[in-house]
């Protein structure tokens, strides 16, 4: 009689080791994954608790040279709106106030009539734009164009910023303030009767 040849088995111990050797890859496979995932999603949130950081941090600064900005264009407005100041006392003051803030281009002491016209009552220029006073005096007309710069709003109470190209095609930051208050009746809507307009250099924020 012709004897059939068995078959290859496992035995029943390789079966074993078998499983636990795939529970294991399975096992590592999900540690890795579970790992990874992990990793990202801490390496995401640091990121993102670090840009939230830093915009803060840099709207801090901002923030800061934007009122320190607005105290300097007070002060000499003060000294534009003050009449006893005059000829050889004036100059000596605006020049000694923009040697010491060399993005500081020039501040214009604007009037704002019952009627709605805006009209420049004094102004103080550096050096740098006193070769073409023409064109700075009559910068409001440029503004005038300016979607992003309100005169209606800055006689309103409202802080306003934009930019500007001066003649020499250079930019200029132009940031708007209100500063004398007037008294609001009929004839007169006007919250404020004066404002205050600066033009600075783009690196006064760059620097940051």
């Amino acid at each position: 009689m012709l004897k059939l040849k068995r078959g290859f088995a496992f035995t029943i111990g390789a079966k074993l080791i078998g499983l636990i050797g795939l529970l294991l890859i399975g096992s590592v496979v999900s540690l890795v994954w579970l790992s990874t995932r992990l990793f990202i999603e801490d390496n995401t949130a640091l990121i993102q608790q670090m840009n939230a950081d830093m915009a803060t941090n840099i709207a801090t600064q901002v923030r800061g040279l934007l009122e320190a900005s607005t105290d300097k264009m007070r002060i000499l407005g003060a000294m534009l709106l003050n009449e006893d100041i005059k000829g050889e006392a004036r100059q000596k003051f605006t020049k000694e106030f923009f040697s010491k803030d060399s993005d500081l281009l020039a501040v214009f002491l604007e009037r704002h009539e019952p009627s709605g016209k805006t009209m420049i009552q004094a102004h103080a220029l550096s050096p740098e734009l006193q070769t073409a006073e023409n064109d700075s005096i009559h910068f409001i007309s440029l503004l005038s164009s300016d979607k992003n710069f309100s005169q209606q709003l800055l006689v309103n109470g409202s802080a306003q910023i934009t930019t500007i190209r001066l003649s020499d095609a250079d930019t200029a930051i132009v940031i708007g303030v209100p500063f004398i208050e007037s008294q609001t009746t009929a004839a007169t809507p006007a919250a404020f009767s004066h404002s205050l307009v600066a033009l600075m250099k783009p690196t006064r924020f760059t620097k940051i």
